[in-house]
């Protein structure tokens, strides 16, 4: 009686119902229960096309690996709202395809939506300039993002997030001279009031870094 209702809900075109009903479908019945999927995700359920790319991503469960498919099925998710889709979509746009500008673009799309790893990963990607973090371009949203992370629990980005500033704290972001080679050591180094993440020695080098590209990278640093 509980599949023919959820079939009568399926065919009166709720998604969900499609996606429950392939979750009940007994190990002999993958078939079907792929089709069930299917019909979820053609009517707009992100966690069907998720649940289908996953399988299709992993492979079994009488799928061949396909990771073309799981890229397909992950990009669907991803346009309905799915935060995971998102996140591996960006893993296999990075590791399948190799386009990184894709990697982050799903990235951000998953860590907008509140999703720690995806906020923890494309914090990393921001913050690392070959080595020279505070060279990078787009430090002040990695740190952002490496903020709400830590902010969400995660325990890698709260050690990212202490071994960043106890690095950067000391660290003049204009002229790079650092409190150990200036005179008055023990005077701390005034820091961004928006962003929180860039440090400098004077108001000068704060005025001049601002001029030279920190106005167009810099962003409100409250996680």
């Amino acid at each position: 009686m509980h599949d023919s209702l959820m079939e009568v809900a399926l065919d009166q075109g709720h998604a969900m119902a499609g996606t429950l009903l392939g979750y009940d479908c007994q190990d002999g019945a993958k078939a079907v229960r792929y089709m069930y999927l299917e019909r979820a995700s053609e009517l707009g359920c992100g966690m069907a096309s998720f649940c289908l790319g996953t399988a299709y991503d992993r492979g079994g469960h009488g799928l061949e690996r396909n990771l073309t498919a799981a890229l397909r099925y992950y990009c669907i998710g991803s346009e309905q709202g799915e935060a995971g889709a998102q996140f591996l979509a960006a893993r296999l746009y990075k590791e399948h395809v190799g386009d990184g500008e894709k990697e982050v673009e799903y990235l951000l799309m998953a860590a907008e939506q509140g999703y720690v790893g995806a906020q923890e990963h494309v914090g990393k990607i921001y913050v690392d300039h070959g080595g020279e973090w505070i060279k990078s371009p787009n430090w002040p949203s990695g740190v952002y993002w490496i903020r709400r992370a830590a902010a969400g629990g995660c325990e890698d980005a709260a050690w990212m997030l202490n071994d960043i500033e106890e690095t950067t704290k000391n660290v003049c972001f204009n002229c790079g001279i650092t409190r150990t080679m200036r005179a008055g050591e023990g005077e701390r180094f005034g820091r961004c009031a928006k962003c929180r993440s860039a440090y400098y020695c004077s108001r000068e080098c704060q005025r001049a870094h601002w001029g030279t590209g920190h106005k167009q990278s810099c962003v409100k640093g409250d996680a």
